[in-house]
């Protein structure tokens, strides 16, 4: 069973149609039945935002985590293409942060060519064969040009060193 906890925008979607097709998709919220065990070649979703966060860590305690991951400002780019709330983005990063990444998930930046190498671990650890047949994502299909002021408080989200580790740099 595998849990795939993200921002919105980071490459969700992406995950799904890519890596996690011949899975079953199932509901976030708790259920009894799961007593007897979480059901095989099977996924959960949720996103790292004030109404699933409630989930996160029931799923991060039971599961391996496959957490997608898109450059910073193209993913406030696409939330502004939206219409969504920047703010609600910082605080996405930063549960991201805070409840998910102390329990050290797989990440795969989508964006990245060195994708290939986080490809991997996510393989050897869910032990099914996966490819980077798709070309590197920079940008999604919508995305909108960020103000200054909206750049910078991207920046600031990005200094604390977390997304070192991706190759991204502001």
């Amino acid at each position: 069973m595998i849990v795939v906890a993200s921002v919105y925008h980071t490459g969700t979607n992406f995950i799904f149609q890519h890596l996690l097709k011949g899975m079953t998709q199932v509901g976030i919220a708790p259920d009894s039945k799961y007593v007897k065990g979480l059901p095989r070649n099977s996924f959960a979703r949720i996103h790292c935002d004030l109404s699933q966060h409630v989930y996160l860590q029931w799923w991060l305690l039971r599961c391996l985590c496959v957490v997608p991951m898109r450059h910073p400002v193209s993913v406030a780019e696409s939330w502004k293409a939206r219409g969504r709330d920047l703010a609600n983005l910082a605080i996405q990063w930063n549960i991201l942060k805070t409840e998910v990444d102390p329990y050290e998930p797989m990440y795969l930046p989508i964006d990245s060519p060195d994708r290939m190498n986080w490809l991997d671990t996510i393989s050897r650890n869910i032990d099914r064969e996966l490819q980077t047949d798709w070309p590197v994502v920079m940008s999604c299909n919508k995305s909108a040009t960020l103000t200054e002021t909206e750049r910078e408080a991207v920046v600031e989200v990005m200094d604390d060193g977390f997304f070192d580790r991706f190759g991204y740099e502001e």
